[in-house]
């Protein structure tokens, strides 16, 4: 029988209002309700990605079927379960559907918020969004499914046996905690005798976020032929999204119903989110080896197959999962994923995966990558987020005038267990014409050479200054550049983030770059000024140089490095008189 069912239970975490108020709300609520909460507002900014995505599967399956009034599109061809049952063939038929996902899209947003259908299908499958049931637990596997005792037969006809499970404990899928059995979190949030109790709403989202961002740290696999284990796929991810003024405008910015002009040309799939099928079913679709076709699979994929022991719970109070690893995607040219920037590393192999962000570095010094597809002697060594492209679709039916975009990525332990053991999290304010004023000498282009320039005097002009100080001191290898450019970087994130919000369309450009490279100028020449106040005897004495690649002989101090730095930043800013 099933227990604590999701489409009832308080267990998504949603923000209220302005002052940080925040409570638990059903799966339902949230869809009745999503206009009036700002945000989700669960434990972790990771976590709420996570969930986000599975309430973006519930939206891509209902509205890959109906309309926004609720009635199914001509073409679908529907069960009793609202689940589609056939691929559309026709060619025709295929841009008519195509055609009416746009329409839904710009019906739903013009109505802000959703209609009944969504509850209408989530309780066709309430059966199936039980946290512990004896059939389809949400999220996990039957006992027998990973137990050993019994043969899985794939959808290829092949019989695999698998070892007995790993168990991992509930203060391990707590990233509050992340505490495996050998080493205790000294400063945890939770006492010791605590860290293995999560509330049954937070189990429902630490599971959602555990099967996003899972480890490698547990070992067991299918006994089938090798295979790269799943530690997550969203742990791989450089995530990219929106954020609306409340939640269902963040939701319906990051709904790309049409995905066609993403993924390589190909047409939409039928969506097939994990809900609607049975643990092994979902174990049979990974070990197949292909990545999902279709966003509502590719946003409920899962890293491990998942086992919860509810018996143990009822004797020991505590509750332990059995799991055993499932098949990675392969991320290479993946463009179905729509949240993440691309890159690739060479010009030849035309290769390209996900780019996480690195910490310590502003989402705005990547806005050149956001907007525009980047290109070295036509080589696009960056591939922007497919959202973007999404964007620039529905901009014309958008009237935001501020608009944020946020970033979130994992950062994982650099050994073979990828534990996660931080997340990077950032967001950039801007303006709705800056993402789609694409042409030549328009504001899009004009921004991101000033990011680009701002990277320049700061990587190259201000680190030659360090580099050379570094030199003149004797201190190369302590740190002390690398130290003071995350400084600068640091002191210019706020002054550059308040002139892109502050930037109005019909102004003058000219006027509003130079603005910012005085802006720039000073902050930076005001840092080398505070460095050089710091000097010594010595750093006038200077030294000879002999670094490869510097006229050799010559006598190098601060004077010479600082007049060199400073005629190197009026070149480069080219502000003339107007500094």
């Amino acid at each position: 029988m099933g227990r604590y069912n999701l489409l009832k239970e308080k267990w998504i975490s949603v923000s209220v209002d302005n002052k940080g108020y925040s409570e638990d709300v059903s799966l339902i609520e949230v869809f009745e309700n999503a206009d009036k909460y700002l945000d989700l507002a669960g434990d972790t900014k990771t976590q709420d990605f996570a969930v986000m995505r599975v309430l973006l599967a519930v939206l891509h399956t209902v509205f890959s079927r109906f309309d926004a009034n609720g009635d199914p599109y001509p073409e679908v061809k529907l069960d009793d379960r609202y689940r589609q049952i056939d691929p559309i063939e026709d060619e025709d038929e295929r841009l008519d559907y195509n055609d009416q996902l746009f329409e839904t899209w710009k019906n739903l947003w013009n109505k802000g918020s959703f209609p009944n259908i969504v509850t209408d299908y989530l309780e066709k499958w309430e059966d199936h969004f039980n946290l512990f049931d004896e059939k389809y637990p949400f999220y996990q596997v039957l006992y027998e499914d990973i137990s050993g005792e019994e043969k899985l037969k794939s959808q290829v006809g092949r019989d695999r046996l698998i070892s007995t499970p790993s168990k991992i404990a509930i203060k391990h899928i707590n990233r509050r905690i992340s505490e495996s059995e050998n080493k205790e979190f000294l400063f945890s949030p939770k006492s010791r005798e605590n860290k293995d109790k999560l509330s049954y709403s937070e189990l429902a989202r630490w599971l959602i976020a555990f099967q996003a961002y899972a480890d490698l740290s547990d070992k067991t696999i299918f006994r089938m032929d090798k295979y790269d284990t799943n530690n997550g796929w969203i742990s791989e991810l450089g995530g990219v999204y929106f954020k609306g003024k409340n939640l269902f405008e963040s939701l319906m910015l990051n709904l790309v119903l049409d995905i066609t002009k993403l993924n390589n040309g190909k047409e939409n799939n039928i969506q097939r989110p994990c809900w609607e099928y049975s643990g092994l079913e979902n174990i049979n679709r990974s070990l197949r080896g292909i990545n999902p076709d279709n966003l509502s699979e590719l946003y409920t994929n899962w890293a491990k197959a998942l086992y919860i022991n509810t018996e143990l719970e009822a004797e020991e109070g505590v509750l332990y999962l059995n799991a055993v690893h499932l098949r990675g995607l392969d991320e290479i040219n993946y463009f179905l994923e729509p949240m993440t920037i691309w890159n690739t590393k060479n010009k030849k192999d035309n290769l390209y995966s996900p780019k996480k962000h690195e910490k310590n570095q502003a989402l705005w010094r990547s806005s050149g990558i956001l907007v525009t597809d980047k290109s070295e002697d036509d080589f696009k060594k960056y591939k922007k987020p497919g959202i973007m492209f999404w964007f620039e679709n529905i901009s014309e039916e958008v009237e935001i005038n501020n608009l944020t975009i946020n970033s979130i990525s994992m950062k994982n332990k650099k050994d073979s267990s990828k534990i996660p053991v931080d997340e990077i999290y950032d967001c950039m304010n801007t303006r709705q014409f800056i993402l789609t004023d694409l042409e030549k000498g328009n504001w899009t282009p004009r921004i991101n050479d000033q990011v680009e320039l701002t990277k320049k005097v700061i990587e190259t002009d201000y680190k030659r200054f360090l580099g050379d100080l570094a030199f003149i001191r004797n201190n190369e290898g302590g740190g002390f550049v690398n130290k003071n450019i995350e400084r600068m970087y640091f002191l210019i994130d706020g002054p550059f983030r308040d002139w892109l919000s502050s930037i109005k369309y019909d102004q003058d450009k000219e006027d509003k770059l130079i603005e910012w490279k005085k802006v720039l100028y000073k902050l930076v020449l005001g840092e080398a000024y505070r460095i050089s106040e710091n000097s010594s005897p010595r750093d006038y004495m200077g030294r000879v140089e002999e670094r490869k690649g510097r006229k050799a002989g010559r006598l190098e101090n601060l004077a010479t490095a600082f007049n060199r730095f400073n005629s190197s930043i009026i070149s480069d800013l080219d502000l003339g008189d107007k500094r």
